[in-house]
């Protein structure tokens, strides 16, 4: 393991990272000089709601987008200011088994089209209906449900008694205080995350192609204890995917309105995108009314 040069920040690094996971420090570069330290103060202890563990993210205020010389950046993921208050997030993506207790205790039979998005062919191919209760697929249990639309991930969150994350709170925590790409610093490898290796970042060296989901938490975490924040299956937030404002924004959610009522935001990047969709501030659209094979969710609770 390679120690960061960073004397504010001193993470352990693979062998083979050429940036900090965490400060995006040149690990060869011994130069004076330091890079931001993450805030790793936590004053609230962790929480565990119906098996699910929830991590305590302290309030904080960051830089949310990319800046313009972001390699592949979007004009989408405009800069600016963003002031949030603590809020818990689940350490991982909701699973399949932990979906299927949610389906079977609020009584949601074989036809739950609004929940899960239906198919040509099939419902949920890693989900199946058999005696009266809804069961992962063998093998898949702590994989990350998938296909699930957007008012079922809502309707699973406040279930648990919380939200989705807002889009500010999922790159904030994401980020844990980093302000390069991914991070892991500038590059993401496919030891560091699921996703489609043969489409690497910024010319660097490809990686492996999975085609397929991981178990949640197969990867490390990043600062704030956070698993699969990139790749793996993208993720749901609240809002409403729109243009961002560019004035400074106190705990921002954009709602829907009569344009565009029906499209929400998805973050994180899946096993088959590219490492540039797998970026910190990489946001995408997609309709609330269905799913896809590659976007699962995450929930958040309120601080009380």
């Amino acid at each position: 393991m390679k120690k960061c040069p960073n004397e504010k920040c001193s993470a352990t690094n693979p062998d083979d990272a050429k940036f900090c996971r965490i400060c995006g420090r040149k690990l060869d570069d011994n130069r004076p000089g330091l890079t931001e330290k993450p805030n790793r103060s936590f004053s609230e202890p962790a929480k565990i709601v119906r098996g699910i563990k929830f991590v305590f993210i302290k309030g904080g205020t960051f830089m949310m987008g990319s800046p313009e010389w972001e390699y592949e950046r979007n004009t989408m993921e405009t800069l600016h200011k963003v002031t949030l208050s603590g809020f818990y997030m689940s350490k991982t993506t909701v699973t399949n088994e932990q979906f299927c207790v949610f389906l079977n205790e609020v009584g949601v039979g074989r036809h739950m089209n609004k929940i899960i998005a239906e198919q040509p062919y099939y419902v949920s191919p890693k989900l199946e209906y058999r005696n009266d209760n809804w069961h992962p697929k063998s093998g898949l249990e702590n994989h990350p449900v998938v296909w699930v639309t957007h008012y079922g991930a809502k309707e699973y969150c406040e279930w648990l008694g919380g939200r989705l994350p807002t889009e500010a709170e999922w790159e904030y925590a994401c980020r844990a205080g980093t302000r390069t790409a991914f991070n892991t610093g500038k590059n993401l490898t496919t030891s560091q995350a699921n996703y489609n290796g043969n489409f690497p970042y910024d010319g660097n060296d490809c990686g492996i192609y999975l085609g397929h989901t991981q178990p949640v938490g197969s990867y490390s975490p990043n600062a704030w204890g956070l698993y699969d924040m990139h790749g793996n299956v993208g993720e749901w937030c609240l809002d409403t995917y729109d243009t961002y404002p560019t004035s400074p924004q106190t705990n921002p959610v954009a709602t829907p309105n009569v344009y565009i009522d029906y499209i929400r935001v998805c973050r994180g990047g899946g096993y088959d995108s590219s490492a540039a969709q797998c970026r910190s501030a990489y946001r995408y659209p997609w309709t609330h009314y269905s799913g896809l094979e590659s976007v699962g969710f995450r929930a958040v609770l309120p601080v009380v």
